[in-house]
């Protein structure tokens, strides 16, 4: 790295910034990006659970299923609104136990 002070050329050097995280004194480039990067994974995480129905999202969360297995079912259980809370029901039932839970409901899918 650069001596403390120093930026890359062609690189301006970043003044603290007021309510931005930190020890009150200026953020580095580092710390910046770090916080950026926070706040970008944050509302990503908002963003992709934002269409799963909340109690899809519930069995895949206690059954531990990966984020494909959920966007699947979450759309299959879309598809069935006049037997969705005893689909849902049987699912609660039948992953129960499973080893692979994911791997269990992609086969039922």
């Amino acid at each position: 790295g650069l001596p403390p002070g120093l930026a890359p050329p062609g690189m301006p050097k970043l003044p603290g910034m007021p309510g931005m995280p930190g020890a009150g004194g200026p953020m580095d480039s580092e710390s910046l990006a770090q916080f950026r990067f926070q706040q970008v994974a944050s509302e990503y995480e908002q963003i992709k659970s934002a269409g799963i129905d909340p109690q899809v999202q519930e069995l895949a969360e206690y059954h531990g299923l990966d984020d494909r297995a959920t966007r699947a079912l979450d759309e299959e259980m879309k598809k069935r609104k006049d037997t969705f809370e005893g689909d849902l029901q049987a699912l609660w039932v039948g992953l129960e136990g499973a080893k692979n839970p994911s791997g269990m409901l992609m086969m039922k899918l």
